[in-house]
């Protein structure tokens, strides 16, 4: 009725503390680190640093390697930041399963929706580095001696640290010559697995004989021409006539 003249609702005794969401407490837990790191033990203080700067050392990596493939917003590239995206999402839920509370943790996780596709690195990367120092800030408040709480907290972060950079190796090595010739032999054989190997060993076979690197060999008609016409005759042959031609 009195709405926002109320006395009692709109009284300084019955203000709240504002409820932030999980990307506001991670901003509000970094300011609140950056303002009384002086007062924190250094080796502490080094640890978190590495969590704020290594992840995001990793992603530059990262997006200039899908740079140099892909062009922003295409297909290929809208899969292989998903594909990250969820790596990064293991990673974080490693992390939050190392905290003294992770019982609770998980089950909370568990209840959530699955998380869209459309979650773009660098949020995600945002997301883990908060992840991270929130597990250090639980481990921290255990009641247990602070050597051995450093201790615990060093090799965790380090291990998850590890795992995280690991997976700008991963990319590097999806998307080099090997690993592009497996993603594109997978496109052209579709469910027929038993021509993934086969196909290869056809680009490889063609790329010596040529004195070429197998990505030129995937960019010539040749390569084109066998997409065009293996659907035709997987149908036409049959699938076991033609894996035991292929096999000869």
């Amino acid at each position: 009725k009195h709405a926002a003249t109320c006395s009692f609702c709109h009284g300084k005794e019955h203000e709240r503390p504002k409820h932030r969401g999980q990307r506001g407490r991670h901003a509000l837990q970094r300011r609140q680190f950056l303002e009384s790191r002086g007062a924190l033990k250094p080796e502490l203080v080094d640890i978190i640093d590495k969590i704020y700067k290594e992840p995001h050392e990793t992603m530059d990596v990262i997006k200039k390697l899908l740079r140099d493939q892909f062009e922003p917003g295409s297909a290929d590239w809208d899969r292989e930041v998903a594909l990250v995206v969820q790596q990064i999402g293991k990673i974080g839920d490693a992390a939050q399963n190392s905290r003294p509370d992770n019982v609770r943790v998980r089950k909370a996780r568990a209840e959530q929706p699955p998380e869209s596709s459309q979650v773009d690195l660098e949020s995600r990367c945002k997301w883990y580095t908060g992840t991270l120092h929130l597990m250090v800030r639980k481990m921290w408040d255990e009641q247990r001696s602070e050597d051995e709480k450093l201790q615990d907290i060093e090799k965790t972060v380090n291990e998850s640290l590890k795992a995280f950079k690991a997976l700008s190796e991963d990319l590097e090595t999806r998307l080099g010559p090997a690993g592009r010739l497996e993603e594109h032999v997978k496109i052209v054989a579709v469910n027929n697995e038993w021509l993934v190997e086969p196909l290869k060993r056809l680009v490889e076979l063609e790329a010596e004989r040529q004195s070429l690197q197998v990505s030129d060999i995937l960019g010539q008609e040749v390569w084109d021409q066998l997409k065009r016409e293996l659907p035709h005759l997987i149908k036409d042959a049959g699938g076991d006539e033609l894996k035991e031609a292929t096999g000869r």
